[in-house]
C-alpha cells in the first residue's frame, strides 16, 4: 500500500488542503483524485508520483511503499545493496533452486525500486526545472513509459554523463566518442527543426486553400 495518506497526515493536511497546496506549485489535482490514489482505486502517473514525492520531500519508492527509506539514497546505500546481490550471486552456483532464483529476482526488484526510480525522479525534476521537458507531448510519453524503459533511459543518460566528465577531464578516447555524440545530436536537432518547418509550411498552405 502506498504512503500518500500517511505523508499527508504527517503534514496535518486534509485532501482539499493538499490539493490547494499542490495548486500553489502549479500542479493541479483534485481532492477526489488524491483520495482515490490513497485508497488504491487509481494509479498515479509517473509525473504525479514525482510531484507528490517532491512535495512531501521523500523518495518516490518510499511514497509508493517499495522502500522504508525516507531520504534519498546515498552512494553508500547503493553499494551496500549491490554487495548484497553480489554476495548472493556468488553462492548461487551452490544452490541453484527455484527459491534461490526467486530470492535473486526479489533482490533485483528491491534495488530497482529503491534506487532506479528515485534517481530518475531526481533527474526528472532537474530536467523540468531547466525546461528540458518543455513539450507537453514529451511529458505524456514519459508518463506512459514502463519501469524497464525508464531504466534504459536513465542508464543511457548516466553513461553519456560519465563520458562527458571524462572527456572534459582531458581523456583522449572519451573525447573522441563524446565529440561524435554531440555531432549526432546536433544533426538530429537540425533534422527535427527542418521537419517541424516543413509541417508548418504544409499546414499554412492548407489554410490558404479556398473552400
Amino acid at each position: 500500500m502506498n504512503r500518500i495518506r500517511k505523508c499527508r497526515q504527517n503534514k496535518k493536511l486534509t485532501l482539499k488542503q493538499l490539493s490547494e497546496e499542490l495548486a500553489k506549485q502549479d500542479f493541479k489535482i483534485s481532492a477526489d483524485a488524491l483520495g482515490k490514489y490513497e485508497r488504491g482505486e487509481r494509479e498515479p502517473k509517473l509525473e504525479t508520483w514525482i510531484k507528490l514525492a517532491d512535495f512531501f520531500n521523500v523518495p518516490v519508492s518510499y511514497l509508493q511503499g517499495f522502500s522504508d527509506e525516507k531520504i534519498y539514497n546515498s552512494p553508500i546505500e547503493f553499494n551496500n545493496d549491490l554487495n548484497e546481490i553480489i554476495n548472493f550471486l556468488n553462492q548461487f552456483d551452490k544452490d541453484f533452486s527455484d527459491s534461490s532464483l526467486r530470492k535473486a529476482e526479489e533482490l533485483m526488484d528491491k534495488m530497482e525500486a529503491k534506487h532506479g526510480l528515485d534517481d530518475f525522479a531526481l533527474l526528472y525534476l532537474a530536467m523540468e526545472k531547466s525546461s528540458a521537458l518543455s513539450s507537453k507531448s514529451e511529458k505524456n510519453i514519459l508518463n506512459s513509459l514502463s519501469k524497464t524503459q525508464l531504466k534504459d533511459i536513465f542508464d543511457t543518460i548516466s553513461g553519456v554523463y560519465s563520458l562527458a566528465i571524462e572527456a572534459n577531464g582531458g581523456a583522449k578516447i572519451p573525447q573522441k566518442y563524446y565529440k561524435k555524440i554531440k555531432q549526432i545530436y546536433s544533426s538530429y536537432l537540425k533534422e527535427d527543426m527542418n521537419d517541424k518547418i516543413e509541417k508548418e509550411d504544409s499546414s499554412s498552405k492548407d489554410d490558404d486553400l479556398p473552400f
